[in-house]
């Protein structure tokens, strides 16, 4: 990978992607980029990457990585396991301390990955999407270690993301498909804000973090096709711990206190990932869980938040020795929420559907049923998935559904290799944790009970209690030095990871876009909150309000509510812009500063009415234009002429359109809705849409030729003949590079189209990708670093 001589590291350009050179002063550890490269190199020693700068004993030293093992490849770029991990000055040190050097050097060197050109600490499905540096930093174990590499502006080729988990491929043949290959990849990847070891961490912090925070990530790759699913597992999120020899379970803080740091908990969770469903898998009969579990289950019902399930599910009850398949019809109780969270797919690298939702389940370590239960949770996926890849289940896997073979031993290769992936991601996860391999791996991978696993679970638990009592603070001080001791400095860092994104060159860069219409006659400010959700962290939400002038209600009013609520459900969102008419409200939300962004807007007026409002931005070197009218498609028509000869005054030329406000487009039929659908019960929507005004008039109108619209998947509301105010986007000329997730009606009188608008598709930016620049200078990478100030790393003796 590199080759490391003296002062200075020198890259394979082949290997890593980029051939410039790093100095490092082995005596100040000053670092210079960019030096000439190296023709011939004396006494040079390989190594595969950098780990980072830790202090040790007043020394200042450099981790590298020594050894590595390829383990598979992501879109084409290679995931490698870290063997063996090194440190520049090891011979300058005593024994003693050599011996405390080598203790981190083999903590990261167990159950750690790294890949050069893809981000492993962001999962595939969100990589699109804005502002991940937090996120990011969660997951990148040797972060602290690069804080003097962001204090110099190193090139964030240099930065290495280092997570701690799990990272396992398996490749089988589809035989119906003319033995097709199937790839499956499963990605673990632990939180590094309470990693820990299990009695040093248990429950929640007081901001909202929870112990053993796992994020899991499975992959299935078929063809053109790529498809991705998340879990997460986590200690119980409240304030507990164990204690004593025995290991006694207590609540350790108030109901107040512990209401402020689930709900930052559980927020933080739907900010991401949406909806949640809570899976508690611990025992009612036990005290030691029933004291925890009952806390937990308490806190869920006192704070009632929307689009939170919870579910409590007495594992060991259900699975007597070991008969995991007990397990099954649960799952299958749960079809309707796992279809609707459903799974991110890709289809040569565009972006088709995001997963909506995600499962969070716990026992009381989060390592042995949790593992079982989330497998079964990954077999249901899995076969949703080969379901929209049209595999016939019954004629390849001689079964209804793969999940019904989830504990046979003797199966389809597809259904072995899940089995040992996931057993595998559950010992690495509690060899890290609790110190051994997961107690139930052996049964869950062979199926069935046996009298040996049921001696090897009784092992692992002797072995656990040794590790609680011996050897875990040592591992606990390890695991301090290398996060920081004081994570909330990592906070300055923010927006710096954005820089440092090493997104998969296969997926695309998306633009997330979400359009809300709103008709408000009729209707109170609380009823638009139906349309506001926290599926996706959209860039734009552009919110278009029409005869709003019945609410009697200010445009600042409506603005900060809006925002407040937005705030609420998806994070931090600023109102960039805003415009306002007699009967209409227009804004626009970003999730970011918005810097040079030209925003103009002006009012369409017929004689003395005022039909619309338009609105013009510049952003990224891309034209957006947001037309929000108070029309139905009869006047639309009748002051086509006065809004294009308007509009052509104006020179608003875009390259993204959007319109809204055609409100109450009929639908000419005679009969009632109701008897139209009865009539055609095979798929009444589709006639229907043929029967619908707009329809007709996007064949006509001068005005809406440029547009296009998403087909309706939803029946008027109330036995009503019109769908209410809909939302087109353009240019009719580059539909491909629209992608449309959601097009939904609210409760009300309001509809949301979240879409996903890929530049590279529409070719409309060449080389500059919102989000995402990659300038040919190698500036892109050390601009607008944050300054570091120095802090006392020193590590001491660990013994």
């Amino acid at each position: 990978m590199y080759q490391i001589d003296l002062n200075k590291i020198v890259p394979d350009p082949h290997i890593c992607g980029f051939d410039k050179s790093l100095t490092i002063d082995k005596q100040s550890f000053t670092i210079q980029v960019n030096s000439p490269m190296i023709e011939s190199i004396q006494q040079e020693i390989g190594i595969f990457g950098i780990v980072g700068f830790y202090r040790f004993y007043g020394k200042l030293n450099l981790l590298y990585i020594a050894e590595a093992n390829e383990v598979c490849k992501i879109n084409g770029q290679i995931v490698y396991e870290i063997i063996t991990v090194s440190n520049i000055l090891q011979n300058q040190f005593s024994s003693m301390e050599q011996q405390s050097i080598k203790n981190i050097e083999t903590y990261f060197s167990k159950c750690t990955y790294f890949s050069l050109q893809y981000d492993l600490t962001i999962p595939l499905s969100q990589q699109h999407q804005p502002e991940q540096s937090e996120r990011s930093m969660r997951f990148w174990w040797n972060f602290h270690g690069y804080k003097t590499f962001l204090a110099n502006s190193i090139p964030k080729c240099w930065c290495i993301k280092i997570i701690q988990g799990y990272v396992g491929l398996g490749l089988c043949e589809i035989k119906t498909q003319q033995k097709q290959k199937l790839t499956y990849i499963l990605i673990s990847r632990r939180e590094t804000l309470r990693g820990g070891t299990r009695y040093n961490h248990r429950g929640l912090n007081a901001e909202g973090a929870a112990a053993n925070t796992v994020e899991t990530e499975q992959l299935v790759e078929y063809q053109e096709k790529l498809y991705c699913h998340l879990q997460i597992r986590g200690s119980v999120p409240v304030f507990w711990e164990q204690v004593g020899i025995r290991a006694i379970s207590q609540i350790t803080s108030n109901t107040e206190q512990t209401k402020m740091a689930i709900t930052k908990h559980l927020m933080n969770l739907k900010k991401y990932f949406g909806s949640l469903l809570l899976i508690d898998l611990m025992a009612v009969d036990k005290p030691n869980e029933a004291i925890i579990s009952q806390t937990y289950k308490e806190m869920i019902n006192m704070l009632n938040l929307p689009q939170i399930q919870h579910q409590q599910i007495d594992f060991k009850q259900y699975c007597k020795n070991y008969k995991f398949e007990k397990l099954n019809p649960l799952i299958i109780q749960n079809k309707e929420i796992l279809n609707s969270q459903s799974y991110t797919k890709f289809q040569n690298g565009k972006l088709l559907n995001i997963q909506n939702g995600v499962v969070r389940t716990n026992c009381l370590d989060c390592l042995d049923r949790t593992n079982v239960f989330q497998t079964k949770i990954a077999f249901f996926i899995t076969n949703l998935i080969l379901n929209d890849l049209s595999i016939n289940i019954p004629k390849e896997f001689k079964c209804e559904t793969i999940l019904d073979l989830s504990d046979q031993e003797k199966v389809h290769d597809l259904i072995k290799l899940i089995k040992i992936l996931w057993g595998e991601s559950g010992d690495n996860i509690s060899r890290i944790y609790a110190g051994t391999n997961s107690s139930t791996t052996k049964i869950q991978k062979t199926g069935g009970s046996s009298w040996t696993g049921m001696i090897e679970h009784g092992l692992k638990g002797f072995q656990r209690f040794y590790n609680q009592n011996v050897t875990d603070e040592e591992k606990q001080g390890i695991y301090s030095f290398i996060v920081g001791e004081n994570q909330q400095q990592n906070k300055q860092y923010l927006g710096i990871v954005e820089q440092m994104q090493q997104q998969s060159p296969i997926i695309h860069k998306n633009l997330l876009l979400m359009v809300i219409g709103y008709d408000a006659r009729g209707q109170t400010i609380k009823d638009f909150f139906h349309l506001i959700d926290s599926r996706q962290i959209p860039q734009f939400i552009i919110v278009m309000f029409q005869n709003i002038v019945k609410q009697c209600q200010p445009c600042n009013y409506i603005k900060d509510q809006m925002q407040s609520t937005i705030r609420s459900q998806l994070g931090q969102y600023e109102c960039a812009f805003y415009s306002q008419n007699e009967k209409q409200y227009s804004f626009i939300f970003t999730k970011q500063c918005l810097q040079n962004a030209d925003f103009k807007d002006y009012i369409l007026k017929s004689e003395d009415r005022e039909i619309g409002i338009v609105q013009n931005f510049s952003y990224q070197d891309q034209r957006f234009q947001v037309v929000n009218l108070n029309v139905n498609c009869q006047e639309l028509l009748m002051y086509e002429k006065k809004i294009i000869e308007e509009m052509k005054n104006k020179n608003a030329n875009a390259n993204i359109q959007i319109l809204g406000g055609i409100c109450n487009s009929q639908i000419l039929i005679e009969e009632s809705i109701e008897d139209f659908c009865s009539k055609n019960k095979k798929d009444p929507i589709p006639q229907l849409f043929l029967k619908d005004q707009l329809c007709q008039c996007l064949q006509t109108s001068q005005i809406l030729k440029s547009y296009q619209e998403q087909n309706i998947s939803f029946l008027p509301r109330n036995g009503s003949k019109s769908w209410p105010n809909r939302i087109l986007y353009g240019p009719q000329d580059s539909q491909v590079g629209f992608n449309i997730l959601a097009y939904e009606e609210s409760i009300s009188n309001g509809i949301r189209l979240l879409m996903a608008i890929d530049f590279e598709i529409l070719g409309l930016t060449g080389e500059k990708i919102i989000n995402n620049e990659e300038d040919d200078d190698d500036m892109r990478y050390s601009q607008q670093f944050y300054q570091v100030t120095d802090e006392n790393d020193d590590f001491e003796i660990i013994t």
